[in-house]
């Protein structure tokens, strides 16, 4: 069995960067992100911020958790990523990448993200029409939910 970080009791199992699971202490549900949706994430993070340093890498995480997250979009990682977002095919996820990943993750379980929950859309070099324009991180643009309130 893994390593157990206090609040929501994250779970790391295998190695640093492969298949983990998160207890949620107040709404008692259960999600797990299997290996093979951690290696998508992957590489969508490195095709859509690989070379644009960790702070966009993990901002790009956030927005599929959030978006995995949220009621008005689909309830698993494959789904939230078909069409929406970029993959790098040819296998050359670095490691960067993959902490970056992780460190989103654990950073979203623990409350501490780098974007609020609201943030459901990005775009590299300006923002999109639509939603409100939240922050720049590296070449990427992160707009949140027209929803979103201060």
């Amino acid at each position: 069995m893994g390593k157990v970080i206090a609040p929501y009791a994250l779970v790391l199992t295998t190695a640093f960067y492969h298949s983990w699971t998160e207890q949620m202490s107040g709404g008692g549900g259960f999600f797990s992100i299997s290996e093979a949706d951690m290696e998508l994430i992957y590489r969508v993070v490195m095709s859509e911020a690989g070379g644009d340093g960790v702070l966009s890498q993990k901002g790009v995480t956030t927005v599929i958790l959030t978006r995995l997250y949220s009621p008005g979009f689909p309830d698993t990682i494959p789904e939230v990523i078909d069409g929406q977002f970029s993959t790098a095919d040819n296998g050359a996820v670095t490691d960067e990448v993959k902490k970056s990943v992780v460190s989103a993750i654990l950073d979203y379980g623990t409350r501490r993200q780098i974007l609020p929950y609201q943030c459901y859309y990005f775009r590299a070099w300006d923002y999109h029409n639509f939603g409100i324009p939240y922050c720049q991180l590296g070449n990427n643009y992160f707009s949140l939910s027209e929803e979103a309130t201060d």
